[in-house]
């Protein structure tokens, strides 16, 4: 299943690129609600991170809620350690709940 939007929005993070050029480039990291899978025995929860890579909206999968935003966790942070080792991504803002 693709899925093509991040729902509501639970938290966001945004980080400030550091370019070859020396331009700065914002990168938004997204994460959604957890929801009820209708194909899968359990929950997903989307997440998106705008600026790299491909933008397309992946989700973690878990048995119950709190373990698919675990999870969702762990695949955002490895996405971000693989764009880490070919650049310079700085933080700007902690992390940040959004209504």
């Amino acid at each position: 299943m693709e899925i093509y939007t991040i729902g509501s929005v639970v938290a966001e993070r945004r980080y400030i690129l550091s370019t070859e050029a020396g331009f700065p480039k914002e990168v938004i990291v997204r994460l959604g609600a957890p929801q009820q899978s209708a194909e899968l025995d359990g929950f997903f929860c989307p997440f998106e991170i705008v600026g790299l890579g491909d933008g397309k909206v992946k989700r973690g999968v878990g048995a119950d809620a709190f373990q698919a935003v675990q999870l969702t966790l762990k695949m955002i942070g490895v996405d971000l350690h693989y764009y880490r080792k070919a650049t310079a991504l700085v933080s700007t803002s902690p992390m940040r709940a959004t209504t």
